[in-house]
């Protein structure tokens, strides 16, 4: 946590007395301050919280943000027995329907849970643009991706 009044930084055990500076200057930061203030009065040990754990990863999205679900290409065409399954960097949402998905094209070519045939690797050119509009719904918003 930084001090906005110095820049210097707080260490865990001085997470209350910031908080407590915070709310003196009160808005939204106070407001939120003193909800903390109140939480670490009721249950102590959220007073000196500290870093119990880092995490960072990289996550991998494709340039509209849509799965990939097809067969493995090479220059000469499909590579025989490969499917290639990727959530397109919405793993958590959609792990479970692409596995679904790529699990009835492996054997099959095509799934019964929807027509996957245009999310193959064969829609992105050789710069690696998509043919198919971007996910409107996808955060952060991507840019359009189309070929015009």
């Amino acid at each position: 946590m930084t001090q906005p009044a110095t820049g210097s930084h707080a260490g865990p055990g001085d997470v209350a007395a910031t908080a407590g500076a915070v709310v003196a200057g009160g808005g939204a930061v106070g407001a939120w301050c003193a909800c903390f203030l109140r939480l670490a009065g009721l249950v102590p040990v959220t007073a000196r919280p500290g870093l119990r754990k880092v995490r960072a990863a990289a996550i991998g999205c494709t340039p509209g943000h849509l799965p990939i679900i097809g067969p493995a290409l090479t220059p000469d065409g499909p590579l025989p027995g490969v499917t290639i399954a990727s959530a397109g960097g919405h793993g958590m949402m959609r792990a479970p329907a692409v596995a679904r998905a790529a699990a009835d094209v492996a054997p099959n070519g095509t799934s019964g849970v929807a027509d996957v045939s245009p999310l193959g690797l064969d829609r992105f050119d050789d710069t690696g643009q998509s043919k198919l509009a971007a996910d409107p719904i996808a955060l952060p918003f991507p840019q359009a991706t189309v070929k015009t």
